[in-house]
This record gives structure tokens, C-alpha cells and sequence, in this order.
């Protein structure tokens, strides 16, 4: 496959993942799986991360390109989540006219038919992707995620259009994942679910609080 790179996508890989793996720990070497499966379908990635956590993960991830934030969602989780406002900022600026969003934690099958959707892309159709959820890469049951999004594949000049509009919403807290593909229909966008190519998810507890979950809900309902 070619490895010139149609799609930028932006993500946030954080500096310390745990992930069990049919039981045993397996979450840097899960990380690294991750990263490996975007390389081989073709794109270019960048992250977006707090300039703190960027020395650490830049050596351990080369081939991806790190760009610093100044803020983050730490009051809502905790944990330096940067704002989907900032992903989309990078995004604006990539230079590919094809762009997307994906959750640090998703396997991509590596397929060239990701390359094959973008004829969709350039009519002007947002493809949204669902997970398939498994607790064990080489012996688990793959189950369809029915309760979020976790992959967002669009025109650059669209990050641009919604990047104003998307704070409060954060990497790693609940609602924005449903407010992209609401937001781009509310702007009389087209936009198609895929199923396949797979991408596949390594389930884990939930990282936030019900409080952050239950203020995250309130604001989503009134927007």
C-alpha cells in the first residue's frame, strides 16, 4: 500500500495507556499496534498533546508529528485531554484536502479501501466509523459498539468550519463524538456510517466520572 499520505488525521496519545489483553497487561505494546495499523493504511498523524507529555512521546513515536496545546479538559477528568477545538485547529491547517478525527485507543484493519472512500469525501460526504469492541485481540468475539464514534473522516475546509463551535467538547469526554456528526448535519452536511474497513477497540473502564459525564450530558442537551 502506498504510503504517501492521502488523510491527515489528528489524535491525542496520552503518555501512559493500560489495556488488558485477554487477561494479561498490554497497554504500551497496544499503542504501538495502534499507531503501526494508521502507518499502514497510508495517513498522516498528527497529535495533539499538552508540551509536557510531547519530549517522551515524540521519541517513542518518530513517525508522528506532535503539536503542543496550552490547554486541556484537566478540570473535567483530571487528565490533560486537549479540546476537540484544538485537533480541528491543526487539522484546518494540514496540508491534504482530505482530514479526520480518531479516539489514540482504535486498531485500524489495514485496508487499502480506506484510500477507496475518498471519492466520498470529495462530493462532500463525512464518513463516521463505528467500533467492534473485543477483550482479546487473537482469541476474542469482535461485538458491535452501538454507544459512540470513535472515527471522523472529513474535508479541511470543514475542521475550520466547526472548530469555533467546539469547545466545550474534549478528547476522552463523553458527547463529543455525538456532536461532530450532529453539528456537520446541522450545516447541511452529508454523512454515512461505515462499518467496514473494521476498526477495533480493546474495551477498558470508563476513564470519567459520573459527575464529569452528568455535567458533559446537561451541556450536550441544551447545545
Amino acid at each position: 500500500m502506498s504510503t504517501d499520505p492521502k488523510v491527515v488525521i489528528a489524535t491525542s496519545i496520552p503518555p501512559a495507556m493500560k489495556r488488558d489483553n485477554d487477561g494479561q497487561p498490554f497497554g504500551p505494546e497496544y499503542q504501538d499496534l495502534c499507531v503501526q495499523s494508521w502507518m499502514e493504511c497510508g495517513f498522516r498523524v498528527l497529535s495533539i498533546n499538552d508540551r509536557e507529555e510531547i519530549e517522551l512521546l515524540a521519541e517513542r513515536y518518530p513517525q508522528v508529528e506532535f503539536i503542543a496545546t496550552d490547554r486541556n479538559a484537566s478540570a473535567l477528568t483530571g487528565r490533560k485531554n486537549p479540546y476537540i477545538a484544538d485537533l480541528l485547529r491543526a487539522l484546518a491547517e494540514a496540508d491534504a484536502a482530505t482530514v479526520g478525527i480518531i479516539n489514540s485507543d482504535i486498531l485500524f484493519q489495514p485496508s487499502p479501501a480506506w484510500n477507496e472512500l475518498l471519492p466520498l469525501l470529495k462530493r462532500g460526504v463525512s464518513l463516521v466509523c463505528a467500533r467492534q469492541d473485543t477483550n482479546s485481540l487473537l482469541f476474542g468475539a469482535l461485538r458491535s459498539f452501538f454507544f459512540g464514534l470513535d472515527c471522523f473522516f472529513f474535508k479541511r475546509e470543514v475542521a475550520a468550519e466547526l472548530a469555533a463551535d467546539a469547545k466545550p467538547y474534549a478528547m476522552g469526554v463523553p458527547w463529543w463524538d455525538y456532536w461532530f456528526p450532529l453539528a456537520l448535519i446541522a450545516r447541511g452536511h452529508d454523512v454515512l456510517l461505515i462499518d467496514r474497513p473494521a476498526i477495533v477497540h480493546l474495551e477498558h473502564p470508563t476513564a470519567y466520572s459520573d459527575g464529569s459525564a452528568r455535567r458533559m450530558t446537561l451541556q450536550f442537551a441544551d447545545r
